[in-house]
């Protein structure tokens, strides 16, 4: 078995992707298609020209979780947007 950490980042824009990974276990040769439990994966940059003082503040809506720091057992929790500064 093997762990993969793959991170994905744009700096611009919104995209959407799937990875596809060639599995050798000895003479056969598989190929695996992996996705965010059927779709593709999501990444979008982060809008820089704020309606307020927090540089997400162009935002509506914030979740911050997963592997962001201060995520509390990977959940996702709802932040102010205009107010939050990351970690």
């Amino acid at each position: 078995m093997q762990t993969l950490q793959i991170v994905a980042k744009t700096t611009q824009y919104y995209c959407e992707f799937t990875l596809k990974l060639i599995v050798v276990s000895g003479s056969t040769k598989t190929t695996e298609t992996i996705t965010d439990d059927g779709a593709p994966f999501r990444v979008t940059a982060i809008h820089r020209e704020g309606r307020g003082p927090g540089p997400l503040s162009y935002y509506q809506v914030l979740y911050v979780g997963g592997v962001a720091p201060g995520a509390i057992h990977g959940a996702f929790t709802p932040q102010n947007p205009a107010t939050y500064a990351g970690g």
